[in-house]
């Protein structure tokens, strides 16, 4: 994954493209939306460099989005 860059007193908003690898994953999410319930969940780490590069922070997250 490439690094984002972000500078100082202001934000930035980044989409992210996700591909999920998977035996059978397909069939699931088929019979979940036509079962009409559907509720994927992504979690993660965000990591982030500041102070010139000499401090590392990380945060935990989750995302859900439900269906139904």
């Amino acid at each position: 994954m490439f690094p984002i860059k972000v500078v100082a007193k202001s934000s930035l908003y980044q989409d992210l493209a996700i591909t999920v690898e998977y035996s059978k994953i397909s069939k699931a999410l088929i019979n979940a939306i036509l079962m009409g319930k559907l509720q994927v969940e992504i979690k993660g780490e965000i990591k982030a460099k500041i102070l010139f590069g000499l401090l590392e922070i990380s945060t935990p997250f989750t995302s859900t989005y439900s269906l139904g």
